[in-house]
């Protein structure tokens, strides 16, 4: 009877201790009704600011970016971010490069900044272009949909 009283309390208490409440953190000024967005990948920077990608046209109330955007760890869109035109489709994949902190961004679209880059390009820290890297004709025919170092 004893073991089977102090499994009972063991089992009670566990279940205590592993109940978990979960509350929204209002300091992250996300606002949903006001943003036309499809994240497909984010990364948090060591400096706690956010990048995503997507699909989205505008973020927040008074803002417009394009398929790619980095957000302040409020949650407000970072004003120091140049967010890049990118045309002709999404943004699938991003990888955030630690040696540089550049973006490297994979999907569908066909140019950045006003440039071919047919699926593949790389951005610079603060989200302009990265003119020096080339990936020749791009992907051709199709999109990439995954990154990895």
């Amino acid at each position: 009877m004893r073991k089977l009283l102090l499994g009972a309390a063991l089992l009670w208490a566990s279940a205590s201790l592993m109940a978990q409440s979960y509350v929204r953190d209002n300091l992250f000024n996300y606002n949903l009704p006001t943003a036309s967005i499809n994240v497909r990948d984010l990364a948090v920077l060591p400096d706690k600011k956010i990048l995503i990608a997507g699909e989205f046209h505008t973020y927040g109330s008074s803002f417009s970016y394009s398929k790619v955007q980095r957000l302040l760890p409020t949650g407000a869109p970072d004003p120091s971010f140049v967010s890049p035109a990118i045309a002709g489709g999404r943004v699938n994949a991003m990888l955030v490069q630690p040696w540089d902190g550049g973006v490297v961004i994979a999907g569908a679209f066909t140019t950045v900044a006003g440039v071919s880059r047919r699926g593949i390009a790389r951005l610079n820290p603060d989200g302009s272009l990265d003119a020096s890297f080339s990936p020749g004709t791009g992907i051709a025919g199709g999109y990439a949909g995954d990154l990895i170092i």
